[in-house]
């Protein structure tokens, strides 16, 4: 999810929590200013009639105290009423409206002619429906302002971000083993240019370090195998001589192995960083089943002599789009791996989908330790085997769009290609 929806979407939750808790807090305060007016308005009423009445020792009238929209009522009582009168609300019937009005009321007592009143002062205030109406198109527009300005805000982020989508786009495009690398392109804002400054020296340092890796793991190999092939050829040659001392044959013999299975594993681990460097790019349409077939034809001794049956559930073909030597020796890894640790008279079954292929086969229960794909994990029984076959297989499907899944079984041991 992009950082600007992302910006949007708690922009959103944030106004409908600010316009629920604004609602309620708008409602109070305007509600206690209207009273508060309304109050001030009533008290001063108050104070004209008690002055009104102490000078001219009557009462005042309507017209003279020149209240709007008010009313102003006296009743004869007996005695004074009890301490200060509080300030209520009342529905009165409004003949100018023609309905019932929320007024606030102030009831006092005052001295005319020898005679105690009651007055009785009343002042319409703004009713609860308006208020809210008020509040609700208050907020109403507030939120519109809001929401017009969070997505000119968010535009602008956008275009502040945009040196940081370039910056992707070049990460994107990077290869490591690009001869001729360029610096990302000035954006003009210190914090993006510091980054790009950062990420082109990394580049630069990770190319560095990828180039040498590489020089050094070639040259390794290289100067591994010659010395590797020599030995085995002089190895051969003592072989191929009439040796009176049977245990100086042997020797002879456990060391050539030795030496083979070192060739082996240079190799493998060469294969390895080869592909882990991305050297195997050019790509082409593969049938992976039509690999297994020829591959099965060049083991016919093999599976013959340990009596393994061959199952195919289905011809469809298993097309992919990878490099052709990496196809080569995923499949045989694959096949190597499921006739070295059959058992005989056991079976080797494929299933195939347009876009899933199943190899199964039986196995003597002898599994090691760890993760299966992980380097050097074999059994003790496969002292030749180098345990990278299944570690060179995941790394394939890395590299071909595949993705690669063990199923095992008390009986059964299966691998999966997927296509991704």
């Amino acid at each position: 999810m992009k950082l600007t929806t992302i910006y949007r979407r708690y922009a959103v939750y944030t106004l409908l929590a600010v316009s629920i808790l604004g609602s309620v807090t708008h409602y109070y305060v305007f509600r206690y200013s209207i009273h508060l007016s309304t109050d001030d308005v009533l008290q001063e009423y108050r104070q004209c009639v008690i002055d009104y009445a102490l000078e001219k020792d009557t009462l005042i009238s309507l017209q003279q105290l020149e209240m709007k929209h008010s009313r102003i009522s006296f009743t004869e009582i007996e005695k004074e009423l009890d301490g200060e009168q509080a300030i209520s609300d009342s529905i009165i019937y409004s003949h100018h409206q023609k309905e019932k009005v929320v007024y606030r009321v102030l009831n006092f007592d005052v001295k005319a002619n020898g005679i105690l009143y009651k007055v009785t002062l009343s002042q319409s205030t703004l009713e609860e429906d308006d208020l809210i109406f008020a509040i609700i198109i208050s907020l109403s527009l507030l939120v519109l302002f809001f929401m017009v300005a969070s997505f000119l805000v968010s535009n602008y982020i956008r275009l502040l971000w945009r040196p940081f989508d370039k910056l992707l786009a070049y990460l994107r495009r990077y290869k490591i083993d690009r001869r001729n690398i360029s610096p990302p392109s000035h954006s003009g804002i210190d914090e993006f240019d510091e980054m790009n400054g950062a990420v082109y020296k990394m580049i630069i340092q990770i190319h560095n370090d990828y180039k040498s890796l590489k020089e050094f793991t070639e040259d390794t190999s290289h100067e591994l195998q010659t010395p590797l092939s020599i030995i085995k050829a002089k190895l051969e040659l003592l072989q191929q001589m009439e040796l009176d001392n049977v245990e100086s044959a042997k020797l002879i013999q456990s060391m050539q192995s030795a030496v083979t299975r070192i060739s082996n594993f240079n190799c493998t681990l060469l294969l390895i960083a080869k592909i882990n460097n991305d050297q195997f790019l050019e790509t082409e349409k593969v049938d992976i089943i039509k690999l297994f077939e020829e591959y099965l034809s060049a083991c016919e001794d093999v599976i013959a002599n340990r009596k393994i049956t061959i199952h195919r559930q289905n011809s469809v073909q298993f097309i992919v789009q990878m490099n052709q030597i990496l196809a080569d020796r995923l499949v045989m890894n694959i096949l190597s791996n499921a006739l070295r640790y059959n058992v005989e008279g056991g079976y080797l079954s494929f299933f195939v989908s347009e876009n899933e292929l199943c190899v199964h086969n039986t196995y003597n229960n002898l599994l090691p330790e760890g993760d299966l794909f992980g380097r050097f994990v074999k059994t003790t029984q496969e002292s030749e085997a180098t345990g990278l076959g299944l570690t060179i297989v995941k790394d394939i499907c890395g590299k071909s769009l595949l993705e690669v899944e063990l199923q095992i079984t008390k009986s059964k041991f299966g691998i999966i290609l997927r296509k991704k």
